[in-house]
């Protein structure tokens, strides 16, 4: 399977992401450990890394922004992203 240059260029940037919401985190729970400040700021990030993963979905495949939010909320937050309270719209 050989990609175009527009899906490698959204490869390359989905990674970048990741590796920048990686490194967020534990920058952000060095700096203030984890109270519940730092599983707020967690839980605000893995809900808007999924919304905007599951709004970029290429076919059935869940983007690596998906994946990687859940896996951050599993890690961080003992649940599934999936599982977080969701802000109502307009709300």
């Amino acid at each position: 399977m050989t990609l175009t240059e527009e899906e490698l260029r959204r490869e390359r940037d989905e990674h970048l992401l990741v590796a920048d919401a990686m490194a967020s985190v534990r920058l952000f729970r060095a700096m203030f450990g984890d109270g519940e400040q730092t599983r707020e700021w967690i839980r605000e990030l893995a809900r808007t890394m999924y919304r905007v993963g599951c709004r970029e979905r290429h076919g059935e495949r869940e983007t690596l922004l998906a994946t990687t939010a859940d896996a951050i909320a599993r890690s961080y937050l003992g649940r599934s992203v999936r599982e977080l309270e969701w802000p109502q719209a307009g709300g």
